[in-house]
């Protein structure tokens, strides 16, 4: 099986600002439309050559690590590994907004913060282009904190969408979990491109500072009350 996707241009790029500076790396292709497309048989060979030019960009042990990030990333070696390649493959095509659904951890932090005060982030830290998902997160179903973050027109992060749907696409039948009705685990691998498509994950690496310019309670009717801090990038 593969992936119908198409090249975009890309550019070698320079960070700078008072307190950041990192060199861009080029991104890998992102798919057509945002959606997979898949083959069987003689497109074998394709799918092959997008798994060579995956094991291009990433060794076994990155790849095992965003692979860990399908599900958590709990394990301190997750984090490392992680924290690695983020830095590595950071960008500046970056959204207009980013949200995180806050974790009992980042609110231990958060609720000692006030506006126009630092918080430095411990582990590696996820967004999500779209608020519903970080709402989602962040409820009694989940985290149960009712608290979010708001990050306005970020100036740079990790597309892990991107890299993660590149190597769901390349990744040969035996990754994935197959059944009697599903010889060529078709459904798993479709879940779990759906799964990346769905929570649009962007991430920040250990050791990421934000200044927190605003706090605000904000009733959702369903849902109740949330309280979002909005933040900016101080440095990483």
């Amino acid at each position: 099986m593969i992936a119908s996707v198409k090249q975009t241009e890309v550019i070698m790029a320079f960070y700078q600002s008072p307190v950041i500076e990192v060199e861009i790396t080029p991104s890998i292709p992102v798919p057509s439309g945002g959606i997979y497309e898949y083959w069987e048989g003689s497109e074998e060979v394709e799918r092959k050559m997008l798994e060579s030019e995956v094991n291009s960009i990433f060794t076994d042990e990155e790849q095992a690590v965003l692979w860990k990030c399908l599900n958590d990333k709990v394990e301190d070696w997750v984090n490392s590994g992680l924290d690695k390649v983020i830095r590595r493959r950071m960008t500046t095509a970056t959204p207009e907004m980013l949200y995180r659904g806050v974790n009992r951890r980042m609110l231990n932090v958060l609720q000692n913060v006030d506006v126009g005060e630092v918080f430095t982030a411990e582990r590696v830290v996820s967004f999500s282009t779209d608020f519903n998902t970080a709402r989602s997160f962040a409820s009694f179903g989940c985290y149960g904190t009712k608290t979010v973050i708001r990050w306005s027109n970020p100036t740079i992060a990790y597309n892990y969408q991107e890299d993660m749907l590149k190597i769901l696409a390349a990744a040969p039948n035996c990754e994935f979990s197959a059944a009697p009705y599903d010889p060529l685990a078709k459904i798993d691998r479709k879940n779990k491109i759906n799964m990346v498509q769905d929570e649009q994950e962007w991430m920040m690496p250990i050791g990421t500072k934000f200044r927190v310019t605003s706090i605000e309670d904000v009733d959702f009717n369903p849902g109740g009350m949330h309280t979002i801090y909005d933040v900016e990038l101080i440095s990483f």
